[in-house]
């Protein structure tokens, strides 16, 4: 640094000839100039007006010189003095520090010559008025000679006020200094000619408080080395003390800050050891409220279903109904409180997995639309064909959301519709983001309520608990299952306009679940192929159409049976008939069957493809379409892929390749379905309660499986020794070793022998972590009580196959082959032999009061009573297919809605006839021929 200050010193100032720094062995470290033949060959130690030497030491020792060479003034007045050599003192100043300062200030004061020694020049006071610090220029009196600007500053007294002031007499704030001036370091600096660095003073400047000033003090020698003054320069540390101090009060509340963060800490771990311990014992609780309300909610639910199947009388079957409705309800009450209790302790978590958004969407509303066709309502899915199809998420959550929404919007609508709607709103990305609506005609909800709707136990009104029943939670388990998922939910509504619930659910692509499309050639079948929609309700018309036009085919919608008998009659005139028409099956004005029918009649030929659009399905309307020609039927709400796959069917496309769904039936021949036989199992029950025992035997024989029942895991591993069971049912809780360690010993056991039998949970625990529990344990599955059949069902099927015990079931022996194929019979009711049977009994009691009416309605010329009994006795016959009788049927009840009876008595000869035959054949029926 040295070597560039002298460098750039020495080539810049012109009235230097020549510059060097020296080392104390005469040495030379850094030239400027050539400073040996300027300079000369012996240094010099004491400085000349021409020749200046700096010494320089590194605390106490000398380190080396400064040497400069300038060049010779002309003259020694104040033009000498300004021409000569004050140019390079300023920028000496600036660059090589106080301590050269004084040696050059010194060098100066001996060139102006003894005449001038009591005269400042002008260019030293401007430069020192350059420099910061404050500065004070002393005789050998100790009088203040020059005062600098920032020295008068700081004292607050004009520079030319000071001048001429003893320095000792200045205002200091240590009264034992004063008028001591040898206690001065600039006194000392004069006495003793040794440089003072660093000493302290206090100095008080008018009102202002104190301030500590750091001083340091060189004595001025003339050439002949007699003191001339001396040179004190003032340091102000208060700033520099202020900062300290208000660094130290930092750090003060710095460490005050930490102990605070520390307690904080502390604290903080405590409340949240305090807030597990709290969430534990939560979970616990809810554990055990699960168990003990659950286990006897099995044994109602159980037993409640096994009495209906035991052919009560009817007041007590409305009895028992009632019973099973309120315990349903109070079991959806109690898995809301449950799920509730789960997401505020913590401890639920989303379960992703890949789905298909149609297949979700559609099975929960297939499970929402006999309650919507209960009441009338029209229950519509509008999917957007960009909604992507392969998606990973809970499905099961999203299907909880959607039937919260949708069934809240059926509970509170009377009449009109309720629409679910799926858009994407960001699909390009990885996590696709859908947006789904749910909107009904129902009674709203008030503005002021709106806010709180979310909240538990919370409903737009006091009375809708009264009117509708709920308890409020599903919004609120919604909301949070929707926050869970990335998304938002939020309602618009106006008390008697209905409601539109919004929501937003984030999921990621599944590109593995992505079926690949393939050419089924329906393109080209499809394309501009005229179909004719009929359909009261607007907005089913509208999604049914835009589907039908993705699909190619070219709708034309109409909203009742007059318009459409009407277009169908111009179509025909113009030679451009409908060979497809799709007809909603309720309707205002005129019934969908009977517009089918009508339409059927009126065909010259052969009549177009009928598709029937009932809001449910249900058995009744199945059997009216069983018993026409050329129709297909499809339940409401319409799903894209299904109406395709009724379509392919409809116009001969390769049905078998179609995987028309049980959903999809056709009339006339219609469609058979294989039933599968069931597998008899033999399984082993392990419950110490007596009610589960009876509950788990009735519903397991129901199923036809041999059942074994003992009350314990130690017997059970007793009887697994002495059998081999297919399936073991285990419960969790009980007196000897629980569930979990009874399969963990079965495991044990099987080790090493290739032979591993399915184990099945069936506890009234319904946490996920005793379903996780489970199945460390060694556990394959695992159903919550109370049990549900569909549940059970659904466990048995997916660990059945594993089982090396399967026993088919065998049809009982020398049973005598039934005179009529009763299978499809026993199709249409699930396969309930009891209810066939019971249907069978019920025709046969009911059918000979409906033809006596039917023969007394025509006698009376009563058409009115003559269209309601034929239309039941049709509803029976086509059942058993006996369509001579049902075709005799529909004509005497389409005579009695017409009110026109002429013809009447020889159709009614020919429906006894037909009847009369069947209700024989009926009789010779015995229990064998009814599987």
């Amino acid at each position: 640094m040295i070597r560039n200050l002298i460098q750039a010193v020495g080539l810049r100032n012109p009235s230097i000839l020549s510059a060097a720094v020296r080392r104390p062995n005469g040495g030379l470290l850094v030239t400027v100039g050539d400073h040996r033949r300027h300079w000369g060959d012996t240094p010099l130690t004491n400085s000349t007006p021409t020749h200046m030497n700096v010494p320089i030491a590194l605390g106490d020792k000398p380190w080396g010189s400064i040497e400069v060479r300038f060049r010779p003034l002309i003259r020694f007045k104040y033009q000498g003095l300004i021409g000569g050599s004050l140019a390079p003192l300023l920028i000496f100043i600036a660059s090589a520090g106080t301590l050269s300062f004084f040696f050059y200030l010194s060098s100066v004061l001996r060139a102006s010559g003894k005449e001038n020694s009591g005269v400042v020049p002008h260019r030293v006071r401007d430069t020192l008025n350059t420099v910061m610090e404050g500065v004070l220029l002393l005789d050998k009196d100790e009088r203040i000679a020059l005062a600098n600007d920032a020295f008068a500053k700081t004292v607050g007294v004009p520079a030319e006020a000071l001048r001429g002031r003893r320095a000792s007499e200045l205002c200091y704030a240590r009264a034992e200094l004063q008028g001591k001036g040898d206690a001065f370091p600039w006194s000392r600096a004069i006495a003793e000619g040794v440089p003072q660095r660093g000493s302290l003073l206090r100095l008080r400047f008018g009102h202002e408080a104190a301030r500590n000033v750091s001083v340091n003090s060189t004595s001025i020698l003339g050439d002949d080395g007699v003191c001339r003054g001396a040179l004190a320069t003032f340091d102000d540390l208060t700033p520099v003390e202020d900062r300290n101090a208000k660094l130290h009060r930092l750090l003060k509340q710095l460490k005050l800050a930490q102990k605070r963060t520390r307690r904080q800490k502390v604290q903080l771990f405590k409340a949240k050891a305090e807030a597990e311990a709290s969430n534990s014992a939560k979970s616990e609780f809810l554990a055990n409220v699960s168990h003990e309300i659950r286990t006897p909610m099995n044994s109602i639910l159980g037993m409640t279903e096994a009495t209906l199947d035991m052919e009560p009388s009817p007041g007590q079957r409305e009895c028992l109904e009632i019973v099973k409705t309120s315990a349903d309800s109070l079991l959806s009450i109690i898995n809301d409180i449950l799920d509730l209790g789960k997401i505020e302790a913590g401890k639920f978590e989303l379960d992703p997995a890949p789905f298909q958004v149609v297949d979700i969407i559609g099975g929960a509303l297939k499970t929402l639309a006999l309650r919507a066709h209960q009441k009338g309502l029209e229950l519509v899915l509008d999917l957007d064909p960009d909604v992507p199809i392969g998606l990973i998420g809970d499905d099961v959550r999203l299907r909880q959301i959607l039937i919260n929404l949708a069934g809240n919007a059926i509970k509170f609508t009377e009449a009109g519709e309720v629409v679910i709607a799926v858009r994407p709103e960001a699909h390009d990305g990885p996590e696709p983001l859908l947006h789904f609506t749910v909107s009904d005609t129902g009674v709203g909800i008030a503005p002021d309520k709106l806010r709180s709707i979310f909240d538990p136990f919370t409903q737009g009104d006091n009375s809708i608990t009264r009117r509708f029943g709920g308890t409020g939670l599903g919004l609120t388990i919604s909301a949070r299952l929707v926050a869970m998922m990335g998304g938002r939910i939020w309602v618009e509504s106006e008390a008697g306009r209905g409601s539109l619930f919004h929501f937003t659910a984030k999921f990621k692509r599944d590109i593995s679940n992505v079926p690949a499309r393939k050419s089924d050639g329906l393109e080209s079948i499809f394309n501009n192929l005229p179909i004719l929609l009929v359909d009261d309700n607007r907005s089913a018309r509208e999604v049914v159409t835009r589907v039908l036009r993705q699909m190619g085919l070219k709708p034309t919608t109409v909203d009742g049976a007059a318009p459409a008998r009407d277009e169908l009659r111009r179509a025909a005139a113009a030679g451009s008939s409908y060979p497809l028409v799709m007809i909603d099956a309720v309707m205002p004005d005129t019934d969908g069957f009977a517009l089918a029918r009508q339409i059927a009649d009126e065909a010259v030929l052969a009549g177009p493809i009928i598709f029937m659009l009932p809001s449910a399905n249900l058995s009744d309307d199945l059997m009216r379409i069983r018993g026409m020609d050329n129709a297909f039927y499809l339940a409401k709400p319409v799903l894209p892929s299904e109406l395709r796959k009724v379509l392919a069917t409809a116009v001969g496309h390769d049905p078998a390749a179609s995987d028309v769904d049980a959903g999809l039936e056709k009339g006339g021949a219609g469609l058979s379905t294989s039933v599968e036989r069931p597998t008899r199992l033999h399984t082993l029950l392990v419950d110490d309660n007596a009610f589960n025992q009876k509950v788990g035997v009735q519903k397991l024989t129901k199923m036809g499986h041999k059942v074994t029942v003992v009350s314990g895991g130690m017997e059970a591993l007793a009887a697994m020794e002495a059998a081999r069971f297919d399936i073991v049912f285990m419960d969790l809780h009980m007196r000897d070793i629980d569930g979990l360690e009874a399969t963990r010993r079965i495991r044990q056991r099987e080790a090493g022998t290739g032979v591993h039998t399915p184990v099945i949970a069936m506890t009234a625990r319904a946490m996920k972590e005793d379903r996780d529990l489970c199945l460390a344990s060694g556990m394959d599955d695992f159903v919550s009580k109370p049990i549900r059949d569909a549940d059970l069902l659904r466990a048995i099927q997916a660990v059945a196959p594993r089982s090396s015990c399967v026993v088919p079931i065998e049809p009982p022996r020398n049973a005598a082959p039934p005179s009529r194929d009763t299978t499809r019979w026993l199709e249409r009711v699930g396969g309930n032999a009891k209810l066939l049977a019971e249907l069978v009994t019920s025709f046969r009691a009911d059918c000979p009061l409906l033809l006596a009416e039917i023969d007394d309605s025509i006698l009376k010329n009563d058409p009115g009573t003559l269209c309601r009994a034929a239309h039941t006795l049709k509803s029976m016959l086509l059942f058993f297919e006996a369509t001579t009788a049902s075709e005799a049927a529909i004509r005497l009840e389409t005579m009695g809605r017409n009110s026109d009876v002429s013809g009447s008595p020889e159709t009614f000869a020919k429906l006894s006839v037909e009847v009369e035959g069947l209700l024989s054949e009926l009789a010779s029926l015995t229990g064998a021929d009814l599987p």
